[in-house]
């Protein structure tokens, strides 16, 4: 099967593609439940510290707590307006799929990759992320497709990816 996708990049774009991307990292997604449950053991410490005994460990778990929140939420802001001043949004980013390779085109390179330097596929809630050997994430939201089949051929080069490496 051969295809092509094409889409122009944009900050609502980079927004859905950090989402998506968090949703599959082990520990990431759940800094904010970790940043509340700081807050609220710091709470608890101090309504139940009232002979002041613990002096200032609850104040630290409550900085704590605040301090990973917003860190989470900075963290997003920071990788959104990194895109945003690198160039790349309203630029047209074209992908060409096929049986053995994935061609790419953009404002800043075009190229190729082999599906055997696809370390890993994943589908979301609203996409697909390629992950090449690199490390580079690569977000596809289902909305670039034209018909479940070019998303299912994808899919279907998790197993081929996954052979070629035993």
């Amino acid at each position: 099967m051969t295809f092509k996708i094409a889409f122009t990049s944009s900050k609502d774009y980079y927004k859905e593609s950090y989402e998506e991307l968090i949703s599959v990292k082990k520990f990431k997604k759940f800094e904010p439940i970790l940043a509340i449950i700081l807050l609220l053991f710091g709470v608890f410490l101090f309504i139940s510290d009232s002979i002041n005994k613990l002096k200032f460990l609850p104040i630290v778990f409550i900085i704590l707590g605040v301090y990973e929140f917003f860190k989470f939420y900075y963290d997003k802001n920071k990788w959104i307006e990194a895109r945003a001043k690198s160039g790349i949004i309203n630029k047209e980013l074209v992908l060409e799929f096929d049986d053995f390779f994935i061609k790419h085109s953009g404002p800043f390179s075009s190229g190729e990759i082999s599906w055997s330097g696809i370390k890993s596929i994943k589908k979301t809630k609203r996409g697909i992320i390629l992950k090449p050997e690199t490390d580079i994430s690569i977000y596809l939201p289902d909305s670039v497709f034209k018909n479940s089949e070019q998303v299912k051929f994808i899919l279907s080069k998790t197993q081929e990816t996954a052979h070629n490496r035993l």
